[in-house]
């Protein structure tokens, strides 16, 4: 399995917060995407989200990104079409925010993976908004995960897949849930290191989740990971 990673270099025209950096990437991304037809289509159809982003990096120690300063972030997904879709339409996108400088294009092979690691927060969807069960957390956040993985995996791919064992352990790695801010709407999440299964399908899972996001809200910046790969 191969998936795609566009690699975008910005130089900051002004300042920006890091909570409102999910809101400005997640809306620059929208823009450039109704540039294109193909995008457009993806952008308004209601299916799943096969791509996901990160935040800017480096992180500030202000926890506000400095004008004239250089940032980087990563966009996945599983799409090499729509990926390359998306870099030239991005380039073409102008920003009240930033300048793009530099955007690179890399094709990633599946490897043996044995942690995902939440580098934005994790968001699922509970019956009580977007805050996780008083009881059972742990064991409700797997079970989610591997509902939307396999969930994904069949509409991209059209075939079913279920991984029994996926995770081996999860580790909540936030004292306090970790809001983003979107619309107006403070959205709950938390990060979480991820103890894969070895089993071919887990593997593929995986994967995929590096790709695509393993959780909900994808398209805000939700959800993105990365994975600790195992050692030869």
């Amino acid at each position: 399995m191969n998936y795609y990673e566009l690699v975008t270099t910005v130089l900051l025209k002004k300042e920006l917060s890091y909570l409102s950096s999910y809101e400005t990437l997640s809306n620059f991304i929208n823009k450039a995407m109704l540039k294109d037809n193909l995008l457009k289509e993806i952008h308004t159809n209601k299916k799943p989200t096969l791509y996901c982003f990160s935040s800017l990096y480096p992180v500030e120690k202000s926890k506000v990104y400095q004008k004239g300063r250089v940032y980087i972030f990563r966009l996945r997904s599983i799409d090499k079409k729509f990926i390359s879709h998306l870099m030239a339409t991005l380039k073409q996108t102008e920003s009240e925010t930033f300048n793009i400088i530099n955007s690179e294009l890399k094709t990633k092979s599946q490897r043996p993976i044995e942690e995902l690691v939440l580098i934005t927060p994790l968001i699922l969807t509970t019956e009580e908004g977007y805050k996780l069960p008083e009881t059972n957390q742990l064991l409700y956040v797997e079970n989610r995960i591997k509902d939307i993985l396999e969930k994904k995996y069949k509409q991209y791919y059209g075939e079913n897949i279920t991984a029994d064992p996926f995770l081996l352990s999860v580790e909540k790695t936030n004292h306090k849930p970790i809001k983003i801010p979107y619309k107006n709407i403070n959205f709950l999440g938390n990060k979480f290191k991820l103890t894969v299964d070895s089993s071919d399908n887990a593997q593929k899972l995986a994967t995929f989740g590096l790709a695509c996001g393993v959780g909900e809200k994808v398209s805000i910046g939700a959800s993105f990971a990365n994975a600790n790969f195992v050692r030869r």
